[in-house]
């Protein structure tokens, strides 16, 4: 499998936003991730690099993800595959400091996993999402991208969500 293979397949399939992909209800947001699924990807970072005995791809630097209106920014971001290669992706992990904007949101924190199977987008640490009106932060957001469900949680140890709505 040729690097340039590796790399835009692992993203593609990565994100989960390929053809195929369930639709997920649209309800604005990030929870139109499905709706992407026949864009073509862009990755830009500042290295590449195949771990081919620990099934890991690792982009450095000024990462940069796009599909469609879909932007990611990291410093980091490890891609996990199992025997399969590109076919059988396990996690997209991106990390240092993550902003995903798509559809008027901008969702930011400091780390964010993508559990590729179950087609779950995890934000994690300081995670705040701001739109027109409304701002929602909190420890942690999982978006559903399957059944176009979004859930903000506490925690457990004193961390709580809070969301401040309208205003004008």
């Amino acid at each position: 499998m040729t690097r340039s293979a590796l790399f835009a397949l692992v993203i593609g399939l990565g994100l989960g936003l390929q053809a195929g992909t369930a639709a997920a209800q649209n309800v604005g947001g990030f929870g139109a991730l499905a709706d992407q699924a026949d864009e073509p990807i862009r990755v830009d970072a500042d290295t590449f690099e195949i771990f081919e005995e620990n099934k890991l791809a690792v982009f450095t630097g000024n990462v940069v993800i796009v599909q469609g209106n879909f932007h990611m920014w990291a410093p980091r971001a490890e891609v996990r595959y199992g025997e399969g290669g590109t076919t059988d992706l396990k996690t997209v992990d991106a990390n240092g400091g993550v902003r995903i904007e798509m559809n008027g949101q901008t969702a930011t924190s400091k780390r964010a996993n993508f559990a590729v199977k179950d087609r779950v987008l995890t934000l994690l640490d300081n995670v705040k999402v701001v739109d027109d009106d409304s701002t929602v932060t909190g420890p942690k957001l999982v978006i559903d991208i399957r059944a176009g469900t979004s859930r903000f949680a506490g925690d457990g140890t004193g961390g709580r969500v809070t969301g401040i709505f309208g205003g004008g």
